[in-house]
């Protein structure tokens, strides 16, 4: 009889162990099935993956397009900057070795706005400069 006592007393100690992990752990534990728990991770996983391997093409193309962008403005600058010169009308006569007429001018009092000029010699070839901040675009 002291068999049967203690298989009972053993059963007791299971049964007693199975309600304190529930209380613990707040799930069964032995009635998971482990392998769709396994499944779902999976899936979650790739997923997470999947989000990871998007944000980071897109950080890559954010950064990609920035850096083009800059280089355009930069560009944009230093042309503005290589087609200007600090000059008057009559040094750009001195430089080139001509004369020049002004035949129209819309200028504010600083004399900044737009020249059109033509040569004394042959007055067909006209151009156009613009006076920025003591600078003329060419």
């Amino acid at each position: 009889m002291g068999n049967k006592e203690d298989w009972e007393e053993i059963q007791k100690w299971v049964e007693n162990e199975e309600i304190r992990k529930k209380n613990t752990f707040k799930i069964d534990i032995d009635k998971i099935d482990i392998e769709k728990k396994a499944k779902r991770m999976n899936i979650v996983t790739g997923f997470l993956n999947s989000i990871l391997k998007t944000t980071k093409i897109g950080f890559l193309l954010i950064i990609a397009i920035v850096v083009f962008c800059a280089f355009t403005f930069a560009n944009v600058g230093f042309s503005n900057m290589r087609t200007s010169f600090n000059a008057d009308i009559t040094s750009i006569e001195r430089q080139h070795n001509i004369k020049m007429k002004i035949i129209s001018e819309d200028t504010d009092e600083n004399g900044n706005g737009s020249y059109e000029m033509a040569l004394k010699k042959k007055q067909d070839i006209c151009f156009k400069a613009v006076k920025k901040r003591r600078k003329f675009n060419r």
